[in-house]
């Protein structure tokens, strides 16, 4: 089915009109549970880990307090009753896009003809793309939220669709609210200037989820920009480079997977890919600035070699990450990410053992 023409203008910063709500853990035995026994005790373990906070100042309330940490039903029950059904109809048409493409792949594989087609073979799929990771999208149409939000919440209809991706276990609802322009400093004029480059930027919020992504994600992975918004700092990295860039960036956590930020500490700075900067006009001694009370603000930059999800797999690409911090935690992220020239030898030797990122690039 065609998707809604308002996917393609989709971010998630400051001065757009869109939102996005995630939801992290949701497998294809998930999402039946959702259809089908949607408060059962396996149903409900999976939460909301990620709200958009773009649209709050204009909506006049944390969009954030009604989500976050909720249950997929706790969720949909922030909007009416109307907006429920529609919902839940659009979770019912994921699960059959997803049955019949199980369904596919399990006749191929008995037949020896592989996953390839498996996602186009999907009947009444609706956006499906890709072979080898499949994903979803139902358009629920406009909804409303229920009228006891506050601020404009109630009074904001939104058109809404729902984007499932088999790979990542991601269910993200986006939502174009309506009757609230995008302003143009805060979202067009970054488009247009991302968007001409041939390298793939994404911007990362202070949570480490992605809210904006360029066109160049299209030629580069076979993926829409929008399909990239909300999804955790990691999600599109092979799961072996996943954990050793956490190792590298002294992020320990095992709970958020695959949600990865890094730690300003005198060890991550010491790392060789790892620049210290002092942004203009906080110059001076850090220690010192920190005992006087005056806000640390610091830039620091990660440069790398590693594998990002595509629609048929993964591809190798460089990246540098810029961090922009305050006090020691970070307000902003742009990564910049260009194909890789590097041999894959350089990484990764013929029996398959680890490499350590970038040691052995040529530029060090």
């Amino acid at each position: 089915a065609t998707l809604p023409p308002w996917l393609q203008e989709l971010t998630c910063v400051p001065g757009s009109s869109f939102l996005a709500i995630s939801l992290s853990g949701v497998d294809s035995h998930v999402l039946n549970a959702l259809c089908t026994a949607p408060t059962s005790a396996f149903a409900t373990r999976v939460r909301v880990t990620w709200c958009s906070a773009n649209m709050d100042a204009r909506l006049g309330t944390d969009l954030g307090a009604f989500f976050f940490d909720r249950d997929f039903l706790g969720a949909a029950a922030q909007f009416d009753a109307r907006s429920i059904s529609a919902i839940m109809n659009g979770v019912r048409r994921l699960c059959v896009c997803e049955d019949a493409a199980s369904a596919v792949k399990a006749s191929d594989d008995a037949a020896g003809v592989g996953s390839a087609g498996t996602a186009e073979a999907a009947p009444g799929a609706e956006g499906a793309a890709g072979a080898t990771h499949a994903r979803y999208v139902a358009d629920c149409g406009v909804l409303h939220f229920k009228a006891s939000l506050p601020g404009h919440l109630a009074s904001a209809p939104v058109e809404v669709v729902l984007y499932h991706s088999a790979h990542t276990g991601r269910l993200t609802l986006y939502g174009k609210v309506i009757g609230f322009d995008c302003e143009r400093a805060g979202d067009a004029e970054m488009r247009e200037i991302c968007d001409e480059s041939y390298d793939c930027f994404k911007l990362v919020d202070n949570r480490g989820y992605v809210v904006f992504c360029s066109a160049a994600c299209r030629g580069m992975f076979g993926l829409e920009p929008w399909e990239l918004v909300g999804a955790p700092t990691g999600e599109s990295l092979h799961h072996e480079d996943e954990l050793l860039l956490r190792r590298r960036l002294g992020d320990t956590s095992t709970d958020q997977q695959p949600l990865i930020m890094p730690r300003m500490t005198t060890n991550a700075m010491q790392y060789t890919f790892i620049e210290p900067m002092s942004s203009p006009g906080h110059s001076g001694d850090a220690a010192s600035a920190s005992r006087s009370g005056t806000p640390m603000h610091h830039t620091t930059r990660i440069r790398g070699v590693l594998r990002h999800l595509a629609w048929s797999g993964f591809r190798w690409i460089d990246f540098v990450g810029t961090f922009k911090w305050r006090d020691g935690y970070p307000i902003s992220i742009v990564l910049q990410i260009r194909s890789s020239v590097v041999e894959k030898s350089l990484l990764w030797d013929r029996e398959g053992k680890q490499q350590e990122l970038v040691a052995n690039h040529p530029s060090n």
